[in-house]
């Protein structure tokens, strides 16, 4: 039997996915470090982060996420550790979201591993009613639809390099 899901739980959830591509690292961190980014986000996925400018990637570059939906919810995040074309840690500062969002990238022989792990608590009673009711469910779902995109191009971009050598 599972334990009956208490919404007004103020401890930290954490959650933890990952995927395996066939494309190099450096291809691969064009793409997974640059959360948001138009040119590879899928298309149908309601979670959108916003660069609050146009610096490259470094601590303290700030995002807005936003959950699209009947009752959107929004927070921002600020770079906390960024190691170039290895891990990107986001610490939520204001907004729906308590904790942290990481994506990391390790090399392999035949490619290239891609973690996303969140350690969150939902602030507000509203928004715990809103997120349990609404989104905690499909959550999972968007990340994996990210991740899944991330291969894709990376693989069809280290497909198309190694035509053109």
């Amino acid at each position: 039997m599972r334990p009956k899901l208490n919404i007004f739980n103020s401890s930290f959830q954490e959650a933890h996915q990952f995927i395996f591509t066939e494309a190099p690292i450096d291809i691969v961190a064009e793409l997974a470090l640059e959360w948001g980014t138009p040119l590879w986000w899928p298309k149908t996925c309601p979670l959108e982060f916003i660069a609050s400018d146009n610096i490259p990637l470094r601590e303290n570059k700030f995002y807005t996420l936003q959950i699209q939906g009947v009752y959107p919810l929004r927070c921002r995040a600020q770079v906390t550790k960024h190691i170039p074309d290895r891990c990107v840690e986001l610490t939520f500062t204001t907004g729906i979201f308590e904790g942290q969002e990481k994506i990391t990238l390790e090399e392999r022989s035949n490619g290239t591993r891609i973690d996303h792990e969140i350690r969150y608590r939902i602030r507000g009673i509203l928004n715990q009613i809103l997120w349990h009711g609404l989104y905690a469910r499909q959550y999972e779902r968007w990340i994996n639809s990210i991740l899944l995109t991330i291969k894709e191009f990376s693989e069809k971009i280290y497909a198309e390099r190694q035509e053109t050598v």
